[in-house]
């Protein structure tokens, strides 16, 4: 997925809370640059969002790799 900022992104689990603000693992920057994976959870940042769905064989992704 890609977020508000850009960044890309993999699902990793819904919130129950809100299910359009997952726990999400940014795996690229906004610039399309690969970073260490981080794990966030969307509830806790007001200023991201979710803006859309991606094909990761776009970006040659194998998801697998990041769960």
């Amino acid at each position: 997925m890609r977020l508000s900022g850009g960044e890309v992104a993999i699902v990793l689990t819904p919130d129950e809370r809100d299910p359009l603000r997952p726990v999400v693992r940014v795996i690229a920057t906004g610039a399309g640059a690969f970073i260490t994976p981080r794990d966030i959870e969307l509830i806790s940042y007001p200023e991201l969002s979710v803006k859309g769905c991606i094909d990761p064989r776009a970006l040659n992704i194998e998801v697998e790799d990041y769960l």
